[in-house]
């Protein structure tokens, strides 16, 4: 999936993550963008976090268990990264 990015005053549309990339949170105050992708090479999953005004996206947090979610904390100040076992349950991992 893509993300474009449309300035509601008249602007162009910009994308911000590539295709390969996927499950996707905002931050509360909406400057920053957690999404998830994969490694090929290590067969990992990779959470970045992009600042949508532009910018290179960072890696916060990697992982072999591919199934994740991603939520901020209410300050944005945290981005919370759940995962699942194989008992359907993990601690909690936060980036910041």
């Amino acid at each position: 999936m893509v993300i474009w990015q449309r300035d509601l005053d008249g602007g162009a549309d910009r994308e911000v993550v590539r295709p390969d990339s996927y499950r996707y949170a905002a931050s509360p105050d909406g400057r920053q963008l957690a999404f998830q992708v994969s490694d090929a090479a290590s067969k990992e999953a990779v959470v970045k976090i992009m600042p949508l005004a532009g910018g290179e996206a960072r890696e916060v947090f990697r992982s072999k268990k591919t199934n994740m979610s991603l939520s901020w904390t209410a300050d944005g100040r945290q981005l919370l990264v759940g995962q699942s076992d194989d008992r359907n349950e993990s601690p909690v991992a936060r980036s910041r």
